[in-house]
């Protein structure tokens, strides 16, 4: 008897083979698809050839390669210089001209608010003035009308007493006629 065993295929179930990728089917295609495209691309230019050797561009450019040149210098003294100068300082400057602008816009609005509070606190201040002063004519009014009566008591209603003729906040006599005595 032999140690090793053999399992039959039926076991196993229907042989499996691996399936191949595409890409390997696909490559004959690809290269002859490139091919095809560089020959395309190889005779394009051959029929401009003399199109380009006919062409006077190369000799302009020979012809005005001084002036070129000379332009070149000029657009880089007057034109790409300042503008590499400007664009370095304003990047060297930007959190200065921020921290400037915050600081502006953050004293505006402190200044506002103190500017309307201080406006607020004079407000009061007047209303307050304003009312004592009311206060301080109702009392007076008040102290007239009150020796008055106590004038008319006094005088028995013949108006006669201590009665503020004049306005001025001196008591004096009065007579009936209203003329000093």
């Amino acid at each position: 008897m032999s140690a090793t065993t053999s399992t039959p295929a039926s076991v196993l179930g229907p042989s499996t083979t691996p399936t191949s990728a595409p890409l390997p089917h696909l490559l004959p295609y690809l290269q002859h698809t490139y091919t095809l495209i560089h020959r395309i691309a190889s005779f394009s230019l051959s029929l401009l050839r003399p199109i380009a050797v006919l062409s006077p561009v190369p000799v302009l450019l020979y012809i005005f390669a001084p002036v070129i040149v000379f332009m070149d210098i000029l657009t880089t003294i007057f034109i790409r210089a300042p503008y590499a100068v400007v664009v370095y300082l304003l990047d060297a400057l930007f959190p200065l001209y921020v921290f400037c602008g915050v600081a502006c816009i953050t004293g505006g609005i402190i200044g506002l608010t103190a500017r309307l509070l201080c406006r607020a606190v004079v407000a009061c201040v007047e209303n307050k003035g304003d009312v004592e002063g009311d206060e301080h004519e109702m009392n007076v009014t008040l102290k007239k009308e009150k020796e008055k009566e106590e004038a008319d008591v006094k005088g028995k209603g013949k108006g006669k007493g201590k009665v503020d003729v004049k306005g001025k906040g001196k008591a004096r006599m009065a007579d009936d006629d209203g003329e000093d005595g």
